[in-house]
């Protein structure tokens, strides 16, 4: 027994070693045709990043490690290596989506690994082990047609094509350092060595070709760590591209050959980023939820003055939090041990946007550190947040407690949220899809793009009752008046339905549509907007989307313990322009609707609150 028990203990670690990927972090990027997104390999899966937004979409979910994608040319394909059906790694394709994945090599015993596909995405390059060692091979896009180009005793890795395909350059250990080789497409000849550096090779094994041919970017450790270089096709003028002390390596030319992407660990984490051939412009492409935190820290809320009701108009906190949630959101599940953690953040802001981030996730297994929260932390916005997120969950299991909070709890907005929790858990609606893409698509690039006098931006929004709206359908019909409120628990948000019930053939004799519009998710607008028999559609505006393009500033107030927009009236004449915008700078600051419609018939818009917040 004594000697058969280790034995077990062997096989059962060398199983787990082998589901684990064999990479950390975010590596080996590749671009898109457009050179818009980044492909790559994140902790065993393949992901598409968004550079402009940070965007991520994961691709594969596979218990295996997935790793070292490349993008086709036509932008249909991507083509990568995978331990999913043997552990020494195999090439497949699949589509963009994650889609018809299909295995191209399948021999036991060997690795077939870091495939690229040739410019016209007929053939592929790749790293193969069939001699046994590392050796570059090339096939035909379909796997048929296998052709080994060298077959030395040494290690070549990486290999990429030159732009008209009739050469390949790698990186070989052949002469005891790693070097830049290049040599012939069609058999393999013609070898030549193109680098005499002494390159130890600790991850410097890629030598990219730029798109116009003329440059080689690699990476080598011949003056301490890894860095990026730079160097004329021949070989000559090497210059150092990046001059970090951290290690840069999986470099990659964007096909304008305006960029280089590449993985780096200057953070502290593995991440991606993009630079200049000569250098400038460094981008850091992803980020990790420790950064988004970080963001949170350092930004001075305590100085915001959105507290008690109170924003002034240049105030951008409600920037920082909505950006920090929407980055949180945008990574997922995996962001979710840093978000736990985060619960227990000293920075109240940090917790606040955990929370938040966790109920807009639907992350159900957090579901007893959102109680703890709700029940221990000191901060009555935060604890707020947490009995949304309970409901947003679906967290059946704290409907007692969410029912001694709503009776129990100091704060009475705190109780009120636990009380809309606990229907929320009633009605059970599930995690929404809808404020989930809503929160990842959100575009700061958009944020208060509107303005008086030029074309109001189209949107589209469904009603509490799941009927779709769109500006531009009332072009050349009618007026529209935008009312931004709150929420149900606000009393000046009330005195505007009833004002707006009572003047409804008013608005019908102008002409005049109205909505009214929310900045929270389905079940909440529907608490404020059903069951009232409103003449106008009550809009369900999740994550704030439009009134962040409209100058709402969403997350800019605390009212009732709640992080709330701005008070905001935007008018949009028949032709579909902008009249009037009114940005309120407290809870009340904003004309009345009998105010509005006045403006509408004399078109005279020079309202200003006698209070106003300058």
């Amino acid at each position: 027994m004594n000697v058969k028990f280790p034995n077990v203990i062997v096989v059962l670690v060398t199983l787990a070693v082998i589901n684990l990927p064999i990479y950390a972090g975010d590596e080996h990027p590749n671009f898109s045709p457009d050179d818009s997104r980044l492909v790559y390999m994140s902790d065993g899966e393949i992901k598409i990043v968004e550079i402009t937004s940070g965007k991520v979409t994961n691709l594969t979910n596979s218990p295996s490690a997935d790793m070292c994608p490349d993008w086709s040319s036509d932008g249909s394909t991507i083509v990568f290596d995978s331990m999913r059906d043997d552990v020494n790694r195999d090439l497949y394709k699949m589509a963009i989506a994650g889609s018809n994945v299909r295995r191209l090599t399948k021999k036991p015993n060997q690795q077939d690994k870091c495939p690229v596909f040739s410019p016209d995405d007929s053939r592929i390059t790749y790293i193969c082990t069939a001699n046994g060692d590392m050796d570059i091979f090339v096939m035909n896009n379909d796997g048929s047609g296998v052709k080994n180009l060298t077959n030395d005793p040494a290690s070549d890795r990486c290999p990429s094509w030159t732009p008209d395909a009739k050469r390949i350059t790698f990186m070989s250990n052949r002469t005891g350092f790693f070097e830049v080789y290049i040599m012939d497409t069609d058999d393999g000849s013609n070898v030549k060595q193109l680098t005499k550096l002494k390159i130890k090779g600790s991850n410097c094994w890629v030598a990219a070709v730029s798109p116009d041919g003329k440059e080689i970017c690699f990476v080598g450790d011949f003056e301490g760590n890894n860095e990026l270089y730079v160097m004329d096709a021949d070989g000559k003028n090497v210059r150092n591209l990046t001059r970090h002390s951290a290690d840069d390596q999986w470099p990659a030319w964007s096909h304008n050959g305006k960029w280089i992407a590449f993985a780096s660990d200057r953070s502290g984490e593995q991440l991606l980023y993009i630079v200049q051939p000569d250098g400038s412009g460094l981008r850091q492409v992803t980020s990790t939820a420790k950064q988004v935190l970080d963001r949170v820290r350092k930004h001075n809320f305590e100085g915001n003055s959105g507290y008690d009701g109170v924003a002034y108009l240049g105030d951008n906190a409600w920037r920082v939090r909505t950006l920090a949630i929407r980055d949180l959101v945008r990574m997922g599940s995996e962001a979710k041990p840093t978000l736990i953690a985060g619960l227990n953040d000293e920075n109240r802001h940090v917790r606040h946007v955990c929370v938040a981030a966790i109920g807009i996730l639907g992350l159900r297994d957090t579901g007893n550190d959102l109680i703890k929260v709700l029940t221990e932390d000191p901060d009555p916005i935060v604890r707020g947040q947490a009995a949304q997120a309970i409901g947003q969950i679906g967290y059946t299991e704290a409907i007692k407690t969410l029912k001694m909070a709503s009776k129990q709890d100091d704060s009475v907005h705190v109780r009120h949220r636990a009380e809309l929790a606990l229907g929320r858990l009633k009605e059970n609606p599930g995690k929404d899809s809808e404020l989930i893409k809503a929160w990842t698509n959100l575009d700061g690039k958009t944020f208060r793009r509107a303005k008086v006098g030029k074309p109001a931006p189209d949107f589209e929004m469904k009603d509490v009752y799941g009927k779709t709206w769109r500006l531009s359908n009332f072009k050349n019909k009618k007026t529209v008046v935008l009312v931004w409120i709150f929420a149900d628990w606000c009393p000046v948000c009330n005195v505007e339905f009833h004002d707006l019930t009572q003047m409804q053939e008013q608005f019908k004799e102008a002409n005049v549509q109205v909505f009214t519009i929310e900045c929270h998710d389905q079940y909440r607008c529907g608490v404020m907007g059903k069951g009232k028999d409103l003449w106008w559609p009550h809009l369900v505006d999740n994550a704030g989307a439009d009134a962040a393009v409209y100058g709402d500033d969403p997350m800019e107030f605390i009212v009732h313990d709640e992080w709330i927009n701005r008070p905001a009236t935007i008018v949009v004449d028949t032709e579909g322009i902008i009249r009037f915008a009114y940005y309120g700078t407290f809870w009340g600051d904003r004309p009345t609707i009998e105010q509005t419609l006045e403006m509408i018939k004399t078109n005279n818009y020079s309202f200003r609150h006698p209070e106003r917040r300058e």
